[in-house]
């Protein structure tokens, strides 16, 4: 069996196959950041590997304040303590 990679979009894919050139950490670590989506085995996967703080600051800096906390603030502008990009 050919394992097979998306190269393109989504809407539009285009499917080439895998090489063994192509299997490096990253790749593999990617593939099963879609793979372990929603099973709530990510973040224990990323720590064991060593690699939860670099990915964390590469894609997540900084995470939305809930709208609870937001709600409970007194100050009437209370946009300015939410994170920037949420």
């Amino acid at each position: 069996m050919m394992m097979m990679q998306n190269t393109n979009t989504a809407e539009a894919p285009v499917w080439a196959p895998i090489t063994a050139a192509d299997m490096t950490q990253d790749f593999i670590m990617t593939e099963r950041t879609r793979e372990l989506f929603g099973e709530n085995v990510r973040w224990p996967d990323l720590a064991c590997r060593g690699l939860l703080v670099s990915r964390v600051q590469t894609y997540n800096a900084l995470r939305p304040i809930p709208q609870t906390q937001l709600d409970a603030i007194t100050d009437p502008n209370k946009t300015q303590y939410q994170n920037p990009g949420y």
